[in-house]
């Protein structure tokens, strides 16, 4: 039985209730994490982690909050703030909006991953989410911090199983490259009702001038760093994924996800256990038309070269469930 180190917080995950059979969906930054998430969600067989959680998630742990209260002075901020979606997707905004633990985490002082010093954290934050449910279902969570974090994920919580969605990596460095000069150009509203640390780098002119420095006023070296950043995860997970039991996850790649949903999400149903629901998500997502920086086109060569084993390992996950629609031309 695994235990989590000698921290007397620390339960054992086997018998922590509100860790039993966790989902995690797992993807490089801008993968399609979201998007997966909130299909998932649809089939109502988890509960999941709310925007309200993270933005109200000192006042819900003390215990002392009506959540219907709660939840109504959350939608007030959104009106009054004139948001309707995040800004950073098309997604919608509210209480139940979807979101990533790691905002908790690092609130918490944790950083982004989950390692065993942070599980502890992890564990009340469990406890804490669960307690605003009526209905007694495992979690299903999402945090591409952890994307090649799997294995100590496993370690730490034996019952986990996770979904891998992986997309081309020119796709991602081109849509982080575009969020990161949108929240680094001014203060995004979302981020700093979640975030405690970017809202306090906004705060400070010398760091918001740093980052624009970088992100806005040198793009070439910033496309640069994310490109080297997004290869070491991409290397990070190709590692961990030989670590990790082939009974305790799926991989699927976005365009299969676009393309084909219904058959995807079927992949997944199937291997979670979970029965048909009659869903019909190709309402949910279309296909997409990569949309890639100049900055990351004229290095596409390069990048492939770079993550060759990383496309090569995606090539092999269609293959195993071709269909017409999910195959990718590679534009040099």
């Amino acid at each position: 039985m695994t235990q989590s180190g000698n921290d007397p917080r620390c339960k054992d995950a086997a018998s922590d209730r509100s860790l039993q059979n966790p989902v995690f969906i797992l993807g490089l930054h801008r993968s399609g994490t979201t998007i997966l998430y909130e299909m998932l969600s649809a089939l109502k067989q988890w509960n999941t982690l709310w925007a309200w959680h993270i933005s109200s998630y000192d006042e819900i742990r003390s215990g002392a909050v009506d959540f219907a209260t709660s939840q109504a002075r959350f939608m007030e901020r959104l009106v009054r703030s004139g948001m309707e979606t995040r800004g950073v997707d098309s997604i919608k905004v509210g209480p139940e909006t979807k979101e990533e633990y790691c905002f908790i985490l690092d609130n918490e002082g944790q950083g982004f991953r989950l390692t065993q010093k942070s599980f502890p954290v992890f564990q009340t934050m469990c406890e804490t989410i669960q307690s605003t449910f009526a209905d007694e279902r495992p979690l299903l969570l999402k945090n591409p911090w952890d994307f090649g974090n799997a294995p100590q994920i496993h370690e730490l919580i034996p019952s986990a199983r996770f979904v891998f969605i992986h997309r081309d990596p020119r796709e991602t460095i081109s849509s982080m490259g575009r969020l990161m000069h949108s929240v680094f150009e001014k203060p995004h509203p979302w981020l700093v009702m979640l975030s405690k640390g970017y809202h306090a780098a906004t705060q400070s002119r010398i760091k918001r001038a740093l980052m624009n420095s970088l992100v806005c006023n040198t793009p070439g070296l910033f496309m640069r760093l994310l490109t080297w950043w997004t290869a070491r995860y991409c290397d990070e997970f190709l590692k961990s994924i030989a670590r990790l039991p082939q009974e305790c996850f799926i991989e699927i790649t976005y365009d299969q996800l676009c393309t084909a949903p219904n058959a995807t999400i079927g992949r997944i149903q199937e291997k979670l256990n979970v029965p048909p629901s009659g869903i019909d998500f190709s309402e949910m997502i279309s296909p997409r038309h990569p949309r890639l920086d100049e900055r990351v086109a004229a290095r596409s060569a390069r990048i492939q070269r770079r993550m060759e084993r990383y496309y090569q390992h995606m090539d092999a996950i269609r293959a195993c469930h071709p269909t017409a629609e999910s195959e990718i031309r590679r534009a040099g």
